[in-house]
């Protein structure tokens, strides 16, 4: 499995993705060919906003996919996005 968190970008859903097209993390996840996958945005230039990506979310991403029998976990993150990583490595 691979879960990819993006880093801080602007508030809309737009802006966000055209701060980070193109961004390293999005090349991993569009690049990879693993059934199992997720890619969540990074939060917003706040530090948490309405679409903040808590640890425990990935958690819970990461035991649908461990159910469904895929045991290698793959997870990248940049800036605030990689800090969520390593307390979802750490839960």
């Amino acid at each position: 499995m691979l879960i990819c968190v993006d880093g801080t970008g602007a508030i809309g859903n737009v802006n966000y993705a055209v701060h980070t097209m193109g961004s390293f993390v999005g090349m991993i996840y569009y690049g990879s060919h693993l059934p199992n996958r997720k890619y969540y945005r990074g939060p917003d230039f706040s530090g948490i906003g309405p679409k903040l990506t808590k640890p425990d979310d990935l958690y819970q991403q990461i035991r649908y996919f461990w159910q469904q029998g895929d045991r290698q976990i793959v997870m990248t993150g940049y800036s605030r996005g990689a800090a969520i990583v390593i307390n979802t490595a750490a839960i």
